[in-house]
């Protein structure tokens, strides 16, 4: 997990990058009972970030997923989350 930190702060300022455990509960559900807790959250505000997350997430093999419909998302225990 630091090393993709350190990644993501390469990409995205600190305060656009949410990795503490409080900040990635806050984004682990929708209104349903279910959760997928994401390895991290990134907030791009722009398509060249957002295209450097992508190249990020195939570099390093994560699963990219956003939208209030991940924690709904089929096979969510198989998957390693990043919204």
């Amino acid at each position: 997990m630091d090393r993709l930190n350190k990644e993501l702060l390469k990409i995205l300022p600190d305060e656009r990058v949410k990795t503490r455990l409080i900040d990635r509960y806050a984004y682990a559900s929708d209104a349903s009972h279910f959760y997928l807790l994401p390895i991290a959250v990134v907030l791009p505000l722009s398509i060249d970030e957002i295209k450097r997350i992508f190249e990020l997430s195939h570099r390093e093999t994560f699963i990219l997923l956003s939208g209030p419909e991940v924690p709904a998302f089929p096979g969510r225990e198989l998957l390693t989350a990043f919204l």
